[in-house]
């Protein structure tokens, strides 16, 4: 034992040496190969789940495309299903009295109908002023506005007035209705000309 203590402290440096170099060349294995290869794993685990995420986002962005799409389609359809043929301003006394027929049909009494103004309007349609004037019911008022509607798209209430006695019920309610029927511009053809319902 007294010879290997000998021989350690005359060859101390050289085992120390040799020990530096396998530490040295552990380390440098480490940086050259090894650390590395972790970085490369990791970055294709984040680029895996990055392409993974955009996969998903690029999925839901498609759908709501084609719900998009759908709805694009849909909405031009709806347009063109509520298209209005407008009629030639013309024919005003012919709608005065479809639109009188129409009151008298809901139980209103039409003390007068009268077109107060025209609007030459623009290229897409005109439009008349018609003062209603009358008796009826209440309930008889909410039906004729209802049935107008429906009856004449191209004719809107622009304004309306109910006036009763609340002491006398059985008298009936005095109406004014102000109504504007969009006509087809002037110089055209009332086939040619469409409102788009809103």
């Amino acid at each position: 034992m007294n010879q290997w203590l000998d021989n350690f402290k005359r060859t101390w440096w050289v085992d120390l040496m040799g020990l530096t170099c396998v530490v040295l060349l552990a380390v440098g294995t480490w940086v050259a190969a090894v650390e590395p290869m972790l970085e490369s794993r990791a970055r294709r685990e984040a680029s895996q789940a990055k392409y993974a995420t955009q996969r998903r986002e690029a999925t839901v962005l498609k759908s709501r495309l084609a719900r998009v799409q759908r709805g694009v389609v849909e909405a031009e359809q709806a347009l063109k299903d509520n298209r209005i043929r407008l009629q030639p301003a013309d024919q005003v006394n012919q709608h005065l009295a479809e639109v009188t027929v129409l009151a008298g049909s809901v139980g209103l009494q039409v003390d007068g109908i009268v077109p107060e103004m025209r609007d030459r309007g623009g290229p897409v349609h005109a439009w008349i002023k018609i003062k209603l004037d009358g008796v009826g019911g209440y309930r008889e008022c909410a039906a004729f506005m209802h049935a107008l509607g429906a009856t004449f798209p191209d004719t809107g209430i622009e304004a309306f007035n109910l006036t009763a006695d609340p002491r006398d019920a059985a008298h009936p309610v005095a109406f004014g209705f102000d109504l504007i029927w969009h006509t087809a511009p002037p110089g055209s053809r009332g086939s040619d000309a469409v409102l788009t319902a809103r």
